[in-house]
Order: structure tokens, then sequence, then C-alpha cells
């Protein structure tokens, strides 16, 4: 069974609809059943007073396929409901602020996302079947040691069904499948772009940067978040009592890479969380932080910081490999941007956000 771009789901006849309504404002009231339903939704998201109208609306064109809010806020839930949890949630107008930047974001993926299908639509490369999606949950499950069951559970968490999860994974393998065939054979790395990264990365480490150790413990789907939060709290008692931090980021840390460095990174400030960047400012010395909850794409980690005077970075032959790597990634980012570029010179693109 193929997941063909091209398909029409439930939610494209919705879009088809809108877009047939929105040239016709006074047919909103006669909306039938399944339309009805997108704006059943749009007002459950939006959260209005039961007093109040709010009548769906188109946020962007793509090739004459309309995009809805309803479908927007969908995609962008598990960030909004996110920023409930931020420093900044109980200022309405900077969590105003806050969610128009994540609308405005997650409506450009929407964007490409069309762009990339329609591109494959044209060389009839849409060609991830339901298999595959199966076999990518399977191996996304085994790398995380969990059930797919699991995974779909921590989603409905984070307000992501399966149905979209599914989707969304359905959407990284198309793109996957894009960047393979037309991105790809243009990324050329050499040795000079590995050293430029490396010097890049010097200039900004000597600059306005922070070293912080790092103790960061993960929360999987099966774990109970109470029994994690109460192991963290333990090891940040043990730091706080004098052991060593170092030995408890060694036999502890989730972050296997990082614990023979001690968990070090070396980061912009500018470039912290918010919540992180606060408490960062009011350390001192060699202080710890409390435990820090954060929520990430992969999941929720819980984090213990140690300021670190160390800001050195190893010699350019130590990290040759991961430098050739963060240059072949800003490649293939700056050739999928040329790319995508291309094609959406070619087909009409209208945003009304």
């Amino acid at each position: 069974m193929l997941c063909r771009h091209s398909t029409l789901s439930d939610s494209a006849q919705a879009r088809q609809k809108a877009f047939a309504y929105a040239s016709c404002p006074a047919r909103v009231a006669g909306v039938k059943p399944r339309f009805a339903f997108a704006l059943g939704l749009s007002l459950a998201l939006h959260a209005a007073p039961a007093h109040a109208a709010i009548v769906e609306r188109i946020v962007a064109v793509v090739a004459e396929r309309p995009i809805l809010l309803s479908e927007l806020r969908s995609r962008a839930r598990p960030e909004l409901l996110a920023l409930e949890g931020s420093p900044t949630a109980r200022d309405p107008n900077l969590r105003a602020a806050e969610e128009q930047e994540v609308l405005k974001s997650t409506l450009e993926r929407m964007i490409e996302d069309e762009l990339i299908g329609l591109a494959a639509d044209r060389i009839g490369k849409a060609l991830v079947t339901t298999e595959d999606v199966d076999h990518a949950f399977k191996q996304l499950a085994e790398q995380n040691n969990v059930t797919v069951r699991a995974l779909f559970a921590d989603a409905r968490r984070k307000g992501k069904s399966e149905q979209e999860y599914r989707e969304e994974v359905r959407r990284q393998l198309l793109e996957g499948q894009m960047l393979q065939a037309f991105v790809q054979p243009r990324v050329r790395v050499s040795e000079q772009d590995a050293r430029a990264v490396y010097e890049k990365n010097k200039r900004e480490t000597l600059e306005d940067s922070i070293g912080l150790r790092t103790l960061i413990l993960a929360v999987k789907p099966t774990d109970d978040p109470a029994v994690r939060e109460k192991h963290a709290q333990s090891l940040y008692d043990r730091a706080k009592s004098g052991e060593d931090f170092c030995k408890l980021v060694r036999e502890h840390s989730d972050d296997v890479n990082g614990r023979a460095q001690c968990g070090l990174r070396v980061v912009p400030a500018n470039q912290l969380p918010p919540g992180i960047r606060e408490r960062v400012a009011q350390m001192k010395g060699n202080d710890i932080s409390e435990v820090i909850k954060l929520r990430t794409p992969n999941g929720d980690v819980l984090s213990i910081f140690q300021l670190s005077p160390d800001k050195s970075m190893a010699p350019f032959e130590k990290l040759r490999e991961e430098m050739t790597s963060r240059a072949r990634f800003e490649a293939i980012v700056r050739q999928r941007k040329v790319w995508l570029d291309e094609v959406r010179r070619t087909i009409v693109v209208e945003p009304r956000l």
C-alpha cells in the first residue's frame, strides 16, 4: 500500500472544502459535517469563550492546495504545549510572541513538506509504503529500548496522535529519499571545509561562551517520571555534598559520548534555553545547578549543570572526524535550501498567516 502524497485524505478533502468556503464566506454557516469537525478542532485549540465565533481560515496555499489554521495548530501542538513550561508563560505578551514564532516556523516546515511532496509526485518518487513506516518505528523502538506501543503512548502525552506521528515519520522518510536523490550529489566536503568549521567553533568558544559540565538523565516513554526525578535529585544532593561531579557524570549520565569529557559543553551564552541561561547567570565558580527539566524533540531530559572554567578546544587532529561531520551537515542544510528554492520557483506559494 503506497502512502502517496497525492492521495486525498480526510484532511485534504477538508482543505478543498475550506478553499471553496473561503471564496464564498456566506456559506460558512452551512458547513458540512466533515468540515464542521475541522472548525470544532479549531475551537478546541483556541480555547475561546463559549460565545466567541471562530471561523476556519487558510494560512497558506501551495499549488492550489490550502493549508488550514486548524492543521497548522494541530501540527504545532507539541511545541505550543512545551511553551506552557517556559519562564515566559506567565507574561501574555511574551507568550503570544513566542506562539506566533512557533506558528510561523511550523508553517514554513509545512510549506516545505508540500514542496517536497509535489517534487516527489512529479518524478514518481513518492514510494514510502506502510511497511516502510512500520519498519522505521521498529528501528526507533529498538534504538530507545522500548516498544512501538510505548513510542505512541509517549507521543500522545506530548499532544501528538498515533496517526500524526506516523505521518511525521512518512514525511521524514520521503524527504530522506529526495535529499539522497537531489541534494547529496551536490555536497562536497574537503579538509579545508572541516578546518573552517573548527576555526569558527574556536572563535565562538573564546568569545561569548560558557563551559558547562552536564549530567543528563533521559526520561524514556517506559519510565516513571517521578522515579527518574527522585534519582536525579539524589545525584544533585550527592554533588552538593562534595562528591566528585565528573565521577557522577561518568557513572550515571545518559549522554554516553560525553562521559569521558565530564559532559563538558562549551556553548555560546545566547544559544542557551531561557530557563538555563537565567540560572547559569546566577552561578559562580564551580556552582552546581538544581535539577532542571527540559523538553526536547526526543523527549524530556533531567539535567544538572556545573560551571567549568575550561573552554579550550582539542587540536583539530583529534576533532577531524567530528568537524568533517559538522561541515557535511552544514553543506547539506545549504544545498537543501538551494534545491527547495529551485522547486519553489516552479510552484505558486502564497503564505497568508
